[in-house]
């Protein structure tokens, strides 16, 4: 009986699956088309469904609506302004256009305050609301300003530009997490964001010169507020789970410092590049290690707990001592490097600069040894730091002591030759005469290979 009733069921089943009398299983080619339509609908659908209405939305707000088409838009009214409200030349606005790229530029750093430093417990919400506010001021600035310099238009055009960057990467950590959890729609969500950024700059450049005839370029700038706008609403809606701040982990906030600490590295060479590169040595090796042995009271400042005293948090303040002594470092060592390039004979570079790199590798292993002499006579441990700052203090002073032999270093430009006449001349003599050698043997070798026939 069991088995006659599956069998029923199963009939039940294959017949509610067969298509009415007088219609194919494909539906007719009218079906077919319909049903093909439909096929955009059902796969927006479907990631609604697993990924999330606001979620979709937002991919399509930013892709479409502040990369596609504003950013296409913004290209066509931003050179009718510069041409018809400023009126400088095609050069002027090539060289300007640079300073629009900055913000993308710095994408790492947008990522790295996202990440890491979270308002009221949300990553990726307050930062759509900040761009969006910052999108729309700048924008209503240059469509309402009469009279605005280009130094401010210049400055409203790195604002909008920055609130896009910001966006694009809020929106890109949503996706990579969303990749990490679901990485079957992985492609799909990248679809998503191709179609969204080519359909909103398809319908950009196909209105921006409509709307620039007939509003101006003002005007016209004054209908890109609308995207940033959208941000601000997503920000409020977008789904975020809130994260709670003592659930950031330690080893993670490490991280970011030392990111942070690179960064300032990157600063300390182009400040040494852009302002020390034309001091003299000694001049330059004085002040940078005179820096270098001051900022490590800050080490002292934060053992002894003194920043707490002034109301600066512990985390501020150890971001604050990781630039400083990265930047002080990085000048301290930039014309150490050239000063030890200067120093090398002709004919032994290689040898002479492995010399001097072995001797500042042999100061760090001194160190190193030592630091730990000195810890373990202080009796510093994995939970005592009762003493600590007795050695920071120690290691601040033998900084400082280093001025005592700024004596030795040349007070030569960074430019000059440092290395005697007499060496150069005969280390160039030395050269020429090997390559005189060199010469006359490819000639022995040329006669032979032609007596030889």
């Amino acid at each position: 009986m069991r088995e006659e009733e599956n069998g029923g069921m199963e009939m039940d089943d294959l017949a509610a699956s067969e298509p009415p009398p007088g219609e194919s299983r494909g539906g007719g080619g009218g079906g077919g088309l319909v049903e093909t339509a439909l096929q955009p609908v059902r796969w927006l659908q479907m990631l609604c469904r697993e990924l999330g209405a606001t979620f979709v939305a937002g991919v399509v707000l930013v892709f479409g609506l502040n990369q596609g088409f504003a950013g296409s838009f913004f290209r066509v009214a931003s050179d009718y302004y510069w041409k018809d409200v400023q009126r400088v030349q095609p050069a002027t606005v090539q060289f300007l256009s640079v300073f629009f790229y900055i913000p993308w530029v710095l994408k790492p750093l947008w990522g790295i305050l996202t990440d890491v430093f979270p308002v009221r417990g949300y990553h990726r919400r307050p930062y759509f609301i900040f761009s969006g506010i910052l999108g729309m001021s700048a924008t209503a600035v240059l469509a309402m300003g009469i009279g605005l310099s280009v130094t401010s238009a210049v400055l409203c055009f790195v604002g909008i530009s920055t609130a896009v960057a910001i966006a694009d990467v809020t929106i890109d950590a949503c996706i990579a997490k969303n990749s990490i959890d679901k990485p079957a729609l992985a492609p799909d969500m990248q679809s998503l964001c191709a179609f969204s950024s080519s359909l909103g700059a398809l319908i950009g450049y196909s209105t921006s010169g409509m709307f620039v005839h007939h509003l101006g370029a003002q005007g016209a700038l004054g209908v890109l507020a609308l995207p940033p706008a959208m941000l601000v609403f997503l920000g409020f809606y977008i789904y975020e789970l809130k994260k709670h701040q003592h659930n950031v982990k330690e080893k993670e906030f490490v991280g970011v410092v030392h990111a942070i600490g690179a960064v300032a590295s990157m600063v300390g060479v182009l400040i040494y590049h852009k302002i020390f590169k034309d001091y003299p040595f000694r001049t330059i090796l004085f002040f940078a290690q005179l820096l270098f042995g001051i900022s490590g009271f800050l080490d002292l400042t934060f053992v002894l707990r003194w920043n707490l005293v002034l109301g600066v948090p512990d985390a501020v303040f150890v971001i604050l001592e990781e630039s400083v002594s990265r930047v002080v470092s990085r000048v301290r060592l930039m014309p150490m490097m050239v000063l030890s390039t200067k120093l090398c004979p002709p004919g032994a570079e290689g040898t002479f600069f492995a010399l001097l790199m072995c001797i500042d590798s042999i100061g760090m292993l001194a160190a190193k040894t030592n630091g730990a002499i000195v810890l373990r006579t202080l009796h510093v441990t994995r939970t005592d730091f009762s003493n600590l700052w007795l050695a920071v203090l120690l290691r601040n002073l033998l900084r400082l002591s280093a001025l005592g032999a700024i004596f030795l270093v040349p007070t030569a430009d960074q430019t000059d030759v440092l290395l005697p006449q007499s060496l150069l001349n005969s280390g160039s003599t030395v050269a020429s005469a090997s390559d005189e050698e060199e010469t006359l043997l490819q000639l022995g070798k040329l006669s032979s290979h032609t007596d030889g026939e």
